[in-house]
């Protein structure tokens, strides 16, 4: 974790930072424009993503495999952003290179790295904004049998 991606994980956990600057010649963390105020944080290797009292998810960090939810084009972020999604999370939960959240209608969505299948889209790419997962038991097929797939019946 670099010091200005620390700096950022004590400012939003509500813990004063000792230091006006992260580094030589960076001006240091600056909170978002909105200030919102924190529910959760969680970090993996090398980024960090906090969940905004009103389900808002905000990321920075390495963007390498797109785990900042905010599009691909920029490798780092050093100040939080918003997650580029209009769901409201209820939970945030961080891999090494991947996040998941569960939203306030009870759905799972994952963006990131897909290494090793880890975000649970049913291929091998990886996702620079959260993609909704859908189980197998959501999915509804009638067969040759007459009879309902997967979810009931």
């Amino acid at each position: 974790m670099t010091r200005a991606s620390l700096g950022w994980a004590l400012l939003l956990a509500g813990c004063a930072l000792s230091h006006g600057r992260a580094a030589p010649g960076d001006a240091g963390p600056e909170p978002p424009r909105s200030r919102p105020r924190w529910r959760a944080i969680e970090a993996g290797d090398y980024f960090s993503c906090a969940l905004a009292l009103d389900g808002v998810a905000w990321c920075w960090g390495s963007n390498g495999s797109g785990q900042l939810g905010v599009g691909g084009g920029e490798a780092e972020i050093f100040a939080p952003r918003r997650v580029d999604t209009d769901a409201r999370f209820r939970q945030l939960s961080a891999g090494a290179s991947h996040l998941c959240g569960v939203d306030d209608m009870a759905q799972l969505y994952c963006w990131g790295s897909n290494l090793n299948l880890a975000l649970g889209t049913g291929d091998e790419a990886n996702r620079d904004r959260p993609t909704r997962v859908v189980a197998r038991s959501e999915e509804r097929r009638v067969g040759k049998e007459c009879g309902v797939w997967g979810g009931g019946g």
